[in-house]
């Protein structure tokens, strides 16, 4: 889905403008570890008031982290 879609979803679902929090993270160092990328993208979903996951979130082993996060912890969850 279009990013632009994903976010005017977004704030159907909140009803008020959103703020989009970038979590594509290239700043780490070639020797990152898989960890290092799940515990900033955690961080960053501690303060958010709802999580969007694209299609085929549920084959990636952080996002599906993300998303048991974002429904134990009551975070909106938006699925496409």
């Amino acid at each position: 889905m279009e990013r632009n879609v994903a976010i005017e979803q977004a704030k159907v679902v909140m009803g008020e403008d959103v703020e989009v929090l970038e979590t594509f993270f290239d700043d780490f160092g070639p020797c990152a570890k898989p960890l290092q990328y799940l515990a900033r993208s955690l961080d960053y979903l501690a303060t958010a008031d709802v999580a969007y996951f694209v299609e085929g979130w549920d084959k990636a082993r952080g996002c599906k982290i993300e998303y048991l996060c974002a429904e134990e912890y009551g975070i909106k969850i938006i699925e496409e």
